[in-house]
Order: structure tokens, then sequence, then C-alpha cells
């Protein structure tokens, strides 16, 4: 009536493939943690970019956009091309974008300096990837999935 238990515990091989299972879980999560940071990242671009056309619009003069890119005359501090940030909003916002890994472009029609800028689009390079750009510009449009960042109006 004493039955003996000979098998008191997990084999070698039990124990290797209850491990091998975990760690293919754990890979899986982790592939998709990583996914779901970097579309957050690019959240925060958008986020910014548009904070940013926000500001621009709010300074069109009824002729005029301020122009970005150029030193002179110094807007908002200096901004784009000189990578001097300074401590206005714009220039706090374009710090948060580029702390998230993405670069900002910005193109003014006409791009020569010293002219009215009439018209301007805004590029956000994509976290999650390196070859989308979110654009915005002065007629309204935007494109989440931008492949270039050299025309002044978003292309479609």
């Amino acid at each position: 009536m004493n039955k003996i238990n000979k098998n008191k515990g997990f084999t070698l091989i039990e124990l290797l493939v209850v491990i091998a299972i975990i760690g293919i879980l754990a890979g899986i999560v982790l592939v998709s943690v990583r996914y779901a940071r970097g579309k957050a990242q690019d959240v925060k671009v958008v986020s910014g970019i548009k904070q940013i056309k926000t500001i621009i619009e709010s300074n069109y003069s009824g002729v005029s956009y301020p122009d970005l890119t150029n030193d002179s005359p110094l807007l908002f501090g200096g901004l784009v091309a000189d990578g001097n940030p300074g401590t206005s909003t714009i220039n706090i916002l374009l710090g948060d974008i580029a702390a998230q890994g993405s670069q900002i472009y910005v193109v003014n029609e006409p791009a020569d300096a010293g002219f009215p800028v009439l018209g301007y689009a805004i590029y956000g390079q994509l976290v999650s990837t390196t070859t989308q750009y979110f654009c915005v510009d002065s007629t309204g449009k935007t494109n989440l999935n931008s492949p270039t960042y050299t025309t002044s109006v978003c292309p479609e």
C-alpha cells in the first residue's frame, strides 16, 4: 500500500523547455514594446510640428510668414539654420522634437533670404521609420508619410 513516488520534480528537459518558452514570449513582448515606443515618439514629433505650425500661423502678418530658416533678421531668437537654441516656445518645441531622435526641415517659398515668405512647409522625420516625414504646410495640407522634405507644399 505504500506507493513510492520516484518522480519528485521536473526533469532537465522539461525545465529547459519551460525556460525556452518563457524566453520566446519575452522576446515577442520586447519587440512589441520597442515598436510602441517608436510610435509614441512619432506622436510627439507630429504634435510638436503642429504646435510650431500654430505659432507660425499666429505670427502671420497678413502678407508673409515669419522666416524660420534664415538668421537675418533673427526671429524667435534664431531657429533652424544656426542650431542655437533659444528660450522661445518654438525653440523649446524644436529641442523636444530633436530629443526624440527626429530632425526638422523647413522649406520657405521663396527660399531666398530677405524676401517675404509667402508659403512654407515643415517636415519632421518620423522616429519609427527614417525614410518617412510628417509634413504640414501653409496651405493646410498634412501628410503623415511624405517620402521627401524638399518642397514648400506637402507632397500628396
